[in-house]
C-alpha cells in the first residue's frame, strides 16, 4: 500500500498542474489579452488580430495568432507591424515574458506623426517582450533577418542581412527610454553611387531619450519636452561604410527656436569620403568641401591600430549649424517652421 502513495501523490500533482494549465490557457485567451489591449491602448498602442488558438501543454503557453497588427496611436514617433501569423510563447510561471516568432514575411513602417518615413519588408523575425506590472511593455527586443527597407526620401531599396532593435522603458523620476540598434551588412541600391561604395559593413547605435517623450509631432509637445529637461544621450554611434569609419558620443536637445543643439566627441577615419558625399549630394559646395578637408587634415593623427589617419575632434550643434572641430559644415533646419 505504501508503494502506491508516491504514485498517488504524483497523480494528484499532475491533475492539479493540468487544471492550473487549463485555467491559465482559458484566462490568457479570454481575459489576459483583453486586459493587455486595454492597458496598451491607454499607453498609446493598438493591437488587432484574427483567429486565436492556445496550446503548448504541459511546459508552455503557446498562442497562435493570425492577421496580427500592432502599432502606435497619436505618437510623435509612430510604427505599425503587420504579419499573417505569429507564435507567441511563455512559461506558465512567467506570463510577463513572451517570445514571439514570425517565420513568414511581414511588413513594418516607421514615421513621424502621420508621415511615413521608412517601410520594411521582413523575411523572418523574433521578438522578446517583457511586461511591467501594469502589463505595458518594459523591454522589447526585435531580431530580424533578410530585410528590405524603403525610405520615403530616397528611391533606393536597402537590403539588410541582420538587424536587432532593443527598447527599454525606464520608469524613473524623469522617465526615459533606452534604444539600441545593431545592424550587420546593408546593401544600398545600385541606382545611386556613393564615394565609399554601396555596402555598409556595420551600424550600431545606443541612445537614451531623457524626459517624458512627446506624445505627438507638434510644437507644443516638443516645447513641453524641452522645458522638462528632455535630452537625447548618444552613448555610442558607430558606422563602418567602405573605407569610412565614424564613431561619436554626446548629448543633444532642442533650443528655444526648436533647432538641434548639443556637443559630441568623434573619431573619424576617411573624413574626406564624408565631405565628398556631402558635396555630391549638393549639401555643401565643392569649394567648401575642399576648404573643410584642408582644415581637418591638419587635425588628423595616425591610428594606433593600423596607422590610418584618424580625425579626433569635437562635434557641436549650435545656432542652427553643425560644426566639426573648427569647421562650420552645414546648416541644420528647425524642427518646425516659424
Amino acid at each position: 500500500m505504501r508503494v502506491l502513495v508516491p504514485f498517488a501523490a504524483f497523480g494528484v500533482l499532475l491533475a492539479a498542474y493540468s487544471g492550473y494549465w487549463l485555467y491559465l490557457s482559458h484566462a490568457v485567451e479570454n481575459s489576459v489579452l483583453e486586459e493587455l489591449r486595454t492597458n496598451w491602448s491607454e499607453a498609446g498602442f493598438e493591437i488587432k488580430h484574427g483567429v486565436l488558438s492556445v496550446g503548448g501543454y504541459p511546459y508552455r503557453i503557446e498562442l497562435t495568432l493570425r492577421d496580427v497588427e500592432v502599432g502606435t496611436q497619436n505618437s510623435a514617433i509612430s510604427f505599425r507591424w503587420r504579419t499573417p501569423i505569429v507564435l507567441a510563447t511563455a512559461h506558465p510561471w512567467e506570463l510577463s515574458h513572451w517570445v514571439v516568432v514570425a517565420e513568414r514575411p511581414s511588413d513594418m513602417n516607421f514615421g513621424m506623426g502621420q508621415d511615413r518615413i521608412v517601410d520594411l519588408l521582413i523575411g523572418r523575425g523574433r521578438m522578446s517582450l517583457k511586461l511591467a506590472s501594469d502589463n505595458v511593455p518594459e523591454r522589447v527586443s526585435f531580431d530580424v533577418r533578410d530585410v528590405e527597407m524603403q525610405q520615403s526620401v530616397a528611391p533606393d531599396v536597402l537590403d539588410i542581412k541582420h538587424a536587432e532593435l532593443h527598447i527599454r522603458r525606464v520608469p524613473t523620476q524623469s522617465s526615459s527610454l533606452d534604444v539600441a540598434v545593431f545592424v550587420k551588412e546593408i546593401i544600398v541600391g545600385e541606382s545611386h553611387g556613393y564615394p565609399v561604395g554601396n555596402r555598409v559593413q556595420e551600424l550600431n547605435a545606443e541612445i537614451s531619450l531623457q524626459g517624458p517623450a512627446p506624445a505627438s509631432w507638434s510644437r507644443s509637445e516638443f516645447d513641453a519636452w524641452r522645458k522638462a529637461g528632455g535630452v537625447v544621450d548618444v552613448h555610442n554611434f558607430q558606422i563602418s561604410w567602405g573605407d569610412l569609419e565614424l564613431r561619436f558620443d554626446g548629448t543633444f536637445a532642442i533650443d528655444e527656436a526648436y533647432r538641434p543643439i548639443g556637443a559630441a566627441s568623434a573619431d573619424i577615419i576617411g573624413h574626406g569620403y564624408l565631405l565628398t558625399a556631402l558635396s555630391t549630394e549638393g549639401i555643401i559646395s565643392e569649394p567648401s568641401a575642399l576648404a573643410a578637408g584642408i582644415a581637418l587634415n591638419f587635425l588628423t593623427e595616425p591610428s594606433s591600430d593600423d596607422g590610418r589617419r584618424v580625425l579626433r575632434t569635437p562635434i557641436t550643434v549650435q545656432d542652427g549649424y553643425l560644426h566639426i572641430g573648427p569647421v562650420t559644415l552645414v546648416p541644420l533646419p528647425a524642427l518646425f517652421s516659424p
